[in-house]
């Protein structure tokens, strides 16, 4: 039971994570697409809405959000564009995983899923 709540509450954990920062993101994208403001260490201003950007100057600690930087990295350097839109694509996998197995499903069937989708 202790075994089976610690998953629970590391699956929670990592859902809330992912989806805080595809929230950080989404509002970036599209022909509405909002500029963030942010201030690194040094104190200089950033102004942009390029998700790869966004993502660097987060400085992420949650495994599962470092899992959507890592991701975002890999999109930008492989095609140079499409990073928030792979991210918030990725999240919204996350989030509907997490609702099945809160269904109670077991996760070994979602992740072959996942993988035969491939």
């Amino acid at each position: 039971h202790t075994v089976a709540s610690g998953s629970a509450m590391a699956l929670d954990s990592s859902a809330i994570a992912v989806r805080s920062v595809a929230s950080i993101l989404s509002s970036s994208l599209g022909p509405l697409a909002a500029n963030k403001m942010m201030v690194d260490p040094m104190g200089r201003v950033l102004v942009t809405n390029d998700g790869a950007t966004i993502l660097r100057q987060l400085h992420v600690q949650h495994p599962a959000a470092e899992l959507l930087a890592a991701l975002a990295r890999e999109q930008e350097r492989s095609a140079g564009d499409g990073t928030t839109s792979s991210v918030i694509v990725c999240a919204r996998l996350v989030q509907e995983l997490h609702r099945l197995t809160r269904q109670g499903w077991h996760r070994v069937p979602l992740v072959r899923a996942l993988h035969q989708a491939q």
